[in-house]
């Protein structure tokens, strides 16, 4: 592989790496529980957001606020 190519692959993997934490250490910030399940439901857990609208109580997963930061 070209080195550019390399240095960019990783570029591109420390800005998901830090993007990523930034959004569950913001999601582990809200307090009101029904806000959290709608934001952990549309962009933890990559619902859709028609799906996140209308996501049966079943499907709910629980996170740990300090899982994967």
């Amino acid at each position: 592989m070209p080195r550019v190519l390399i240095e960019k692959q990783r570029w591109v993997y420390q800005q998901y790496k830090y993007y990523t934490r930034q959004l569950w250490r913001a999601w582990a910030l809200i307090q009101d529980e029904d806000e959290k399940k709608a934001i952990g439901y549309r962009y933890i857990q990559g619902y859709s957001y028609k799906e996140t609208l209308v996501l049966p109580p079943q499907f709910e997963r629980q996170y740990n606020s300090t899982e994967n930061i």
